[in-house]
């Protein structure tokens, strides 16, 4: 929902942060800075997915909440594409694309 969220704001985000709350209370939130501005899904799954494995605390206790969120915002569209990457981007607009048009026709559950 994030990045479906940006898309339609017409908004791109640098940090991807994290918020995981134990069954203690402790809360704990790590953030990771992208080198562009993205509103892709999958970009924005890499980094979440990347400081959930490698920059929360390994502990013996249960998540309570477990949250994930962009800052940085960036509504200016000019990001820099790098000349390797344009195809995979193409790629992954379209599918970012197809699953809004969805999502907006039969609800976020779909």
């Amino acid at each position: 929902q994030v990045g479906r969220r940006l898309r339609r704001a017409g908004l791109k985000a640098r940090t991807i942060n994290i918020k995981a709350r134990y069954d203690d209370f402790q809360t704990v939130t790590r953030s990771a800075t992208a080198s562009e501005p993205t509103d892709q899904t999958d970009i924005i799954w890499q980094f979440a997915k990347e400081l959930l494995l490698s920059k929360l605390p390994d502990r013996p206790t249960c998540l309570r909440l477990l949250g994930m969120g962009v800052s940085n915002l960036d509504d200016t569209g000019q990001s820099q594409q790098l000349m390797f990457d344009r195809e995979e981007q193409k790629r992954n607009k379209s599918i970012d694309s197809v699953a809004d048009q969805i999502k907006n026709r039969f609800g976020d559950s779909a």
